[in-house]
């Protein structure tokens, strides 16, 4: 009988550990949306882009930006 109480108290001890454990105080969306920085406007390659919306719209596809492309840098 006394083996079972250790055995039933190391258990919720591990488990008691196990939830410790995957305590944040942020959710992962708001992680995602911290990390997801804007490029500012000068990074961005508005030539190029201007280029491809050109050439789309003249065959009709609609283009959604989701990375713009980046401006070659001056280093």
């Amino acid at each position: 009988m006394k083996m079972l109480n250790v055995a039933v108290k190391g258990a919720l001890f591990a488990v008691s550990l196990l939830l410790c454990a995957c305590a944040t105080t942020t959710t992962s969306s708001q992680r995602m949306h911290a990390r997801a920085v804007p490029p500012s406007p000068a990074a961005v390659d508005v030539q190029k882009m201007a280029i491809v919306d050109y050439i789309a719209r003249r065959k009709g596809v609609e283009v959604v930006w989701v990375n713009p492309p980046q401006a070659p840098r001056n280093d």
